[in-house]
Parts: structure tokens; sequence; C-alpha cells
């Protein structure tokens, strides 16, 4: 997921969504891998990493909602 309009790709086109520039949140990236979610909060340099399968479930679930509203790039 990215801002619309970015193109700056390093994989196909294809693999990436458009967000509105008033939903996509450029100043933190979410990561979640098994059961962790990381969070980048790139202002305060800091990384925040939470133990849990309930937070890892409603960010992947955060995730797939969003992927299907945003936009393929074109």
């Amino acid at each position: 997921l990215t801002k619309h309009g970015d193109r700056n790709f390093i994989a196909p086109k294809e693999w990436y969504r458009w967000l509105p520039e008033d939903v996509y949140n450029y100043t933190t990236m979410t990561f979640v891998f098994g059961n962790k979610v990381a969070i980048m909060l790139w202002k305060e340099s800091m990384l925040l990493i939470i133990d849990s399968p309930e937070a890892a479930k409603a960010e992947k679930e955060r995730f797939e909602i969003l992927w299907e509203q945003a936009e393929i790039p074109q």
C-alpha cells in the first residue's frame, strides 16, 4: 500500500495499491510477522514490537480491507 500517485516501485506495479493521500500515513510503517506487529515511528526513530495474536490478526484484517478498497496503479 502506498499513497496515490507514488511510482517508486521496486516490484511489478500489480503488487501495489494506491491509497488516497488523506488515508495513507507516511509517518509510520507497520509490519506483521507471525504473532508480532512491528510499528516503525519515523519521526521518533522508534520501533515498537507487539507480541499478540489478537493484534496481528487485527492488523492483517485491516490490511485486507485497505487493499480491497485501494486503487490499482495505472
